[in-house]
């Protein structure tokens, strides 16, 4: 087994993209595999306009989102919130939810923090 890279510093451009099982286009950029970091992950994702990241909960992760940029809704539970740039939305462990982008010509980009780290096990569609 490789020992994890011990730096405080990592470049966002070590990641690669890909299309996560929700829709949302990710790069992951902190998890215990790849970095220091052993409670958590984080990753910068995006929605092309007009696209809607499938609703899901996870049975272990709590995460949070950071809105970087654009405008969208977030679905927490049964409540639907418009989100700007700037605002944070909470996601409780168990609770269905997703993201949608409603510009018609921006991209929305947001960070996604989960904890304990976001794992493909942990995942359900609704």
């Amino acid at each position: 087994m490789s020992e994890k890279p011990s730096g405080f510093v990592r470049s966002a451009d070590t990641s690669k993209p890909f299309i996560a099982r929700d829709g949302a286009t990710i790069f992951e950029l902190l998890r215990p595999e790849t970095s220091a970091v052993n409670n958590m992950s984080i990753a910068s994702g995006s929605l092309e306009s007009g696209q809607i990241a499938r609703r899901h909960y996870h049975v272990v992760s709590e995460e949070a989102y950071y809105v970087v940029s654009g405008e969208g809704v977030a679905h927490v539970g049964e409540v639907s919130e418009p989100i700007k740039t700037g605002d944070v939305v909470h996601v409780p462990v168990g609770v269905v939810h997703g993201l949608e982008n409603v510009s018609s010509t921006d991209k929305m980009h947001i960070l996604a923090i989960s904890s304990p780290p976001y794992s493909d096990d942990d995942i359900f569609f609704v």
